[in-house]
């Protein structure tokens, strides 16, 4: 050993074995050491420590270099030039460059690269990550970058639960954006911290609800759905390639096929009610209406011609159904030749009228059930207001050519008042005439009972 104590230089290119002790400062070309204990130790294994004298005593897998006294904060400080960079590199015995950490200084961005120094990552000078990207888009957020950024050709987020053992993806291939799962589980979407929807694992989707049927594709709980339709439409509006709102198509191509909306009013389906199309042909669709239980009937339809059916798919006469022509045609039928209701009339009175059938005959019936009546009175005078009336002959302005022989309503009107409806000189909010009409009906009782006056004045002159 040898001790240098009081030597004041020692000379240059000396050769020193064993240990030398220096007490106070100590002063080298390239080291100037002004410490008053132990900073760096480099101990028999080689390895080094700053601020610690025993490197080994920490983890084997990165303790070459320890830095610290285990005392307070402590760090590297990598101290670089404003335009430059400041950089951790990670080599092997394949490449002096397999990874780094790099912070480019000019631009405030801490880069990561791999395999090669290429980088892969990096944190903008906002703190945007950035996954396989160098610069963020603000895309559909305006001015507003993304706060994580994940690009590639087929850039996705994996999500995997190790307790069961199931993964999730979320990304774009082939232009197209994709939330999926790799396993037999819904996927969720929520507000407020509440779930509002999700998609089961067979692909069906619940609204407000966890619940969904296996035969139901969407399902809608605690609220409604509404279309608003902001495109002004005319013409042919059922045009599948100009139509804005809801379409239900069945595919299967056959006459007599269904697709519409079916309706349950209890919470059992036991009760039903449905609105379908029905195909007629290739070019010709109907729309059917049903009701009853959850098999249910159809109980009208209207035919691609514009025909309105109720009570069966076809008019007959010999069974219970309506039908309105789409040309105007109305048809009333029963399913027996006894006396039957066609046609009933009614307002807050009760029954006041009603169109009867009964073998090959019609009845035209008002209301005169003497339980109905007050104050009759059998001997009025029929021959003077018959006397008043004005019977004459006429034409329509729309058709010139036939004679009408008949009464003007408001004439009419002044004699027998019910026997006329309307207001004379009557007009709509549009100017245009509100006609008044005549039930000629109604002067058949004055008739009866003037014959029935003269009968008595012929008998009593016949018999002077």
């Amino acid at each position: 050993m040898t001790r240098a104590k009081d030597i004041s230089k020692i000379l240059t290119d000396a050769d020193i074995s064993g240990t030398l002790d220096v007490s106070g400062a100590f002063t080298s070309q390239g080291i100037d050491d002004n410490a008053d204990a132990v900073a760096i130790t480099i101990d028999s294994s080689e390895l080094v420590g700053i601020g610690t004298n025993s490197p080994s005593s920490f983890n084997g897998g990165a303790n070459n270099l320890v830095v610290g006294t285990g005392s307070g904060s402590e760090g590297i400080t990598i101290f670089a030039d404003s335009s430059s960079n400041s950089a951790i590199f990670f080599a092997d015995g394949d490449s002096t460059t397999t990874g780094q950490l790099n912070y480019q200084h000019a631009s405030n961005a801490f880069t990561f690269h791999t395999n090669g120094g290429t980088e892969r990552m990096r944190i903008d000078s906002s703190g945007n990550l950035l996954v396989g990207a160098t610069s963020s888009n603000a895309g559909a957020f305006g001015s507003i970058s993304p706060q994580i950024l994940v690009a590639g050709t087929i850039p996705q987020v994996a999500l995997h639960e190790t307790d069961t053992d199931k993964d999730g993806y979320i990304g774009i291939s082939s232009s197209t954006m994709f939330i999926q799962t790799a396993d037999s589980i819904p996927i969720r979407f929520g507000t407020n911290d509440a779930e509002r929807m999700r998609i089961d694992s067979s692909g069906n989707v619940g609204i407000g609800t966890t619940s969904i049927s296996s035969s139901d594709k969407l399902s809608i709980s605690g609220g409604r759905a509404r279309i608003v339709n902001s495109v002004a439409q005319s013409g042919n509006t059922l045009d599948n390639s100009s139509f804005s709102g809801l379409i239900i198509n069945n595919s299967n191509n056959a006459n007599g096929d269904l697709a519409g909306i079916v309706m349950y009013p209890t919470s059992q389906y036991t009760a039903a009610a449905g609105v379908f199309g029905y195909r007629e042909s290739q070019t010709a669709g109907g729309l059917s209406f049903w009701t009853g239980s959850n098999t249910g009937s159809e109980r009208m339809r209207i035919e691609a011609g514009g025909n309105l059916l109720i009570g069966s798919t076809s008019y007959s006469s010999s069974s219970n159904n309506k039908m309105i022509e789409g040309n105007g045609g109305v048809f009333f039928a029963r399913a027996v030749t006894s006396s039957a209701g066609q046609l009933t009339l009614a307002n807050p009175n009760g029954n006041v009228g009603q169109i009867r059938t009964s073998g090959s005959t019609t009845t035209y019936a008002t209301s005169s059930d003497y339980r109905l009546k007050d104050n009759i009175n059998y001997t009025f005078d029929a021959t003077s207001q018959i006397k008043q009336l004005k019977p004459c002959e006429f034409n329509f302005k729309t058709d010139l050519t036939t004679k009408i022989i008949g009464f003007i309503a408001h004439e009419t009107q002044e004699i027998v008042p019910q026997a006329v409806s309307g207001t004379k000189d009557q007009v709509d909010a549009d100017g245009n005439i509100d006609p008044q009409g005549i039930d000629n009906s109604h002067l058949v009782p004055l008739l009866v009972k003037t014959i029935q006056e003269l009968e008595s004045r012929i008998t009593a002159l016949e018999g002077a």
